[in-house]
């Protein structure tokens, strides 16, 4: 029972901390759209989750935990050379309503 309840605080410690990455790359993603939204009011995006692939996963399901449909994982490289203030290396996935 101790160890069950242990597990699941742990599962909801680790998703916090995923949906706040996944938060963050939903923001900038929303800076960057023409219109300049807030993310929640977007209806798509892009999420970038660097060179770790459990952690990209994970985002995803939450991003699809969420009520977003999502993309498979796409790899971009890691010898990319990005635009100040962007993410151009790693995985990304796109979401959308």
């Amino acid at each position: 029972m101790i160890a069950t309840l242990a597990r699941r605080a742990g599962v909801t410690l680790a998703a916090g901390v995923l949906l706040g990455a996944a938060w963050t790359g939903t923001a900038a993603a929303a800076t960057t759209s023409a219109n300049a939204t807030p993310a929640s009011a977007q209806e798509s995006g892009r999420t970038w989750c660097g060179v770790a692939y459990d952690p990209c996963i994970q985002a995803q399901n939450i991003t699809r935990h969420n009520g977003f449909q999502v993309s498979p994982l796409y790899w971009a490289g890691t010898d990319n050379t990005c635009v100040p203030g962007h993410e151009c290396n790693g995985y990304w996935f796109d979401w959308w309503v």
